[in-house]
């Protein structure tokens, strides 16, 4: 049985040796993280709406639901991160 890495093996021994500082490995996936969450929610709390569906019609909704929140999130997130930083 071979050792398992985890996110501390990550941050200690791949980003060094790829000259990646952890703070800046998490800017990263931060929006990505912040919109997955934010759809989870927005997800859960819409499904309370979609009970008296089909369940094929309630995945169906929540995907393309999920998909385009997803979606604007990370163009919203972009066009923030593009804006001009006044000085």
């Amino acid at each position: 049985a071979g050792r398992r890495f985890g996110v501390a093996d990550l941050c200690h021994i791949a980003l060094p040796r790829l000259g990646v500082e952890p703070r800046a490995a998490l800017m990263a996936i931060a929006p990505a993280l912040l919109a997955g969450g934010l759809m989870a929610l927005a997800l859960s709390t819409t499904d309370a709406s979609l009970q008296g569906l089909t369940p094929m019609l309630r995945l169906l909704l929540k995907i393309a639901l999920g998909a385009g929140f997803y979606a604007a999130l990370l163009w919203a997130f972009n066009a923030v991160a593009r804006r001009p930083v006044a000085s």
